[in-house]
């Protein structure tokens, strides 16, 4: 028999079984305002991916290095955090409220809090992680633009559904199996999506560095990591065979009030997602703004690279007239008749490439590059038309491979989907754990 359902009231929860109350976040939970810590403390991370962890876990699991503090009167201004403990942050109401399963501090910009009634925290683990929750606070973070950070007295004047704790439990238990059971087929497929990236870049390589005719004769390149290459292939740098252009990083450079919804396309490293510059959600300036600017003026056969930040070395070919980049990135422009940008934009996502990317990246921080750097970049051209025959061949294999790819990106976000659906049902009571197990 179905259970009696009721309407909570609230319009973000819906209805709710008859049984369950709604009440105050401030009902459950209360803030933290501990200060005063000393060294003996570890300084904690909270993070949307990995909730809070140590400052080293996090840096072990994200490749990136945290802001260090050496004074001890530093950590006299950090907040205490218990296990079991929830934190809030400008960043982390983004993914929801993040759970510590550690004693440490973090910054005085997160806001701490704890249940104080008897409640089951796994249960609201999953409902501070839902999307629906998530958006209820984000509404109140619309005058962000003005410095409103989200306050802990938001969250605790907001309804939340509380139901019987035995039922709260059950909830995270069966959640904590699904979503895990879940999880772990979105991480077979993300493996999955990147042995075929590996591919990808391993059928470029093979093209653009040893040719696609088999049986040729080799000649050593006098390189270690670049090995034989085909006889007639002559060595070059890139800044013999291009001219770099960076963006204006002067005063000219746009300021939030100069950007419109329509007009000149100015690119950020978010529209180097495919072989082609894509627009689509790029910010645009205007005509006379453009016109001010300097540095790079987008032409068709651009090739636009990402210079720092986690995006370093990202690239993809502009088939337009027209656009301006952000200062993090640059246009990469063929300059001579022996290459075709498609032959260089190629190259550009090859595993010689890389390599090179890779001893040229300065700062542990924020890695970053400079055209300089990237003029240096070593390179082996075919004749040109043996460029054309690569391109050919390339361009029909890899959309194949990027179909794949596509795909399985696609199984992942429905995948994802179906899981917030799940979490929120269960949370909000639409659905019953007793009717499944």
């Amino acid at each position: 028999m179905a259970r009696a359902m009721k309407d909570s009231g609230i319009e973000w929860i819906g209805v709710i079984p008859e049984e369950w109350k709604v009440v105050r976040g401030k009902t459950v939970f209360r803030q933290r305002n501990e200060k005063g810590n000393s060294i003996c403390l570890q300084l904690l991370s909270p993070t949307q991916k990995y909730g809070v962890v140590p400052q080293t876990e996090y840096e072990q699991l994200s490749g990136m290095k945290a802001v260090k503090l050496d004074v001890a009167a530093d950590y006299a201004q950090l907040k205490t955090i218990h296990e079991g403990d929830y934190c809030i942050s400008l960043r982390s109401f983004q993914g929801g409220f993040e759970y510590s399963k550690y004693e440490g501090v973090v910054s005085p910009a997160y806001q701490v809090f704890y249940p104080y009634i008897g409640c089951n925290e796994g249960y609201y683990r999953y409902l501070f992680k839902d999307k629906t929750f998530i958006d209820k606070m984000n509404s109140f973070t619309l005058s962000l633009r003005d410095g409103k950070n989200i306050a802990f007295s938001d969250f605790a004047n907001t309804y939340i559904p509380f139901p019987p704790v035995g039922e709260q439990a059950s909830i995270a238990a069966y959640l904590d199996t699904e979503c895990a059971r879940i999880d772990a087929v979105i991480e077979k497929t993300r493996a999955s999506i990147e042995e075929y990236k590996k591919l990808k870049q391993s059928v470029i390589t093979q093209a653009v560095t040893k040719g696609i005719r088999p049986g040729r004769k080799l000649k050593d390149s006098g390189i270690e990591w670049i090995g034989e290459i085909p006889e007639e292939w002559e060595k070059k740098k890139l800044g013999q065979l291009c001219s770099f252009h960076n963006g204006d990083r002067s005063s000219n450079y746009p300021s939030p009030e100069d950007f419109t919804d329509t007009g000149i396309p100015f690119i950020g490293a978010d529209a180097l997602n495919g072989r082609y510059v894509d627009t689509t959600a790029s910010k645009h300036i205007s005509q006379e703004k453009y016109d001010n600017m300097g540095g790079l003026k987008i032409k068709h056969g651009d090739i636009l690279y990402t210079l720092r930040g986690s995006t370093i070395g990202k690239n993809a070919y502009s088939d337009f007239d027209g656009g301006a980049v952000a200062s993090s990135l640059m246009g990469i422009r063929v300059a001579s008749n022996h290459v075709t940008p498609v032959f260089i934009y190629y190259w550009m996502n090859s595993g010689q490439e890389f390599i090179q990317r890779d001893l040229c990246i300065n700062g542990s921080t924020a890695p970053n590059l400079s055209a300089e750097d990237v003029k240096q970049y070593i390179l082996f051209i075919p004749p040109i038309t043996e460029q054309f025959g690569i391109i050919n061949y390339l361009d029909n294999m890899i959309p194949e491979i990027d179909a794949l790819i596509e795909k399985k990106n696609l199984i992942i976000s429905e995948i994802e989907s179906y899981k917030k659906s799940l979490i929120f049902e269960y949370v909000t009571g639409k659905k019953e754990v007793a009717e499944v197990v």
